[in-house]
């Protein structure tokens, strides 16, 4: 599996993993994933509270 980083300063950055890290890192990406859905998912857009439209 490969990573592939972007920095603030555009320098750009491939890493290989294999093996256990490989499964660490998918499992933390998808933990990740849920915690994110998890916070947003009963949160509304700003945007519907605005008067305006």
């Amino acid at each position: 599996m490969e990573i592939k980083y972007k920095f603030v300063t555009v320098k750009k950055t491939h890493i290989s993993v294999y093996g256990n890290f490989e499964k660490i890192i998918l499992e933390l990406d998808r933990n990740l994933y849920n915690n994110n859905r998890r916070e947003t998912r009963r949160g509304i857009s700003l945007s519907e509270l605005d008067e305006d439209k």
